[in-house]
């Protein structure tokens, strides 16, 4: 913030009487926002648009300033992280001073996948196609790229297409 005083002279057109002042005017810093859609994740993680993401490089974000999150319309406020996707307005504001912009958020659903009965591989080449069995449903429909083997989650093994 700075600061600069002025004096202010007030002078009536008949008496030609004066009186003056001081006055203090403050200039506060305004941010300016360059915002980028935040990277998307995959539930069960969430989007951090606090103002060290890397959405708001290229923005003059002043000390102090805060992040405040509503939809589109500014009737439905937010907390931070988001957990939806959706189109959000972020505000940043300083205590006198803000600036607006809109971005896209993305929080992919996490796939239900259901094995029914039990799937048994009896494959001595160990490759198989899990994705084309008719005992596995994932949904919605995803693209399966890799899947994990055993309970601990250690080990990836890709899919292999037959």
């Amino acid at each position: 913030m700075d600061s600069t005083q002025f004096i202010v002279t007030i002078q009536e057109v008949n008496s030609q009487c004066k009186v003056k002042d001081t006055v203090q005017v403050a200039i506060y810093e305004t941010p300016q926002l360059t915002v980028s859609n935040p990277a998307a994740v995959c539930q069960p993680n969430s989007i951090d648009v606090s103002l060290n993401n890397p959405m708001y490089t290229g923005s003059y974000l002043p000390s102090g300033s805060s992040v405040s999150l509503f939809n589109t319309s500014f009737t439905q406020g937010y907390s931070n992280p988001l957990i939806d996707s959706g189109v959000y307005q972020v505000i940043v504001s300083t205590s006198f001073c803000a600036d607006t912009a809109q971005f896209i958020a993305t929080v992919h659903q996490k796939p239900d996948l259901v094995v029914t009965p039990q799937l048994v591989i009896t494959n001595c080449e160990n490759t198989y196609d899990i994705t084309n069995s008719p005992n596995v449903l994932l949904t919605p429909n995803y693209a399966v790229k890799s899947y994990f083997w055993d309970d601990i989650l250690t080990q990836v093994y890709p899919i292999h297409r037959l």
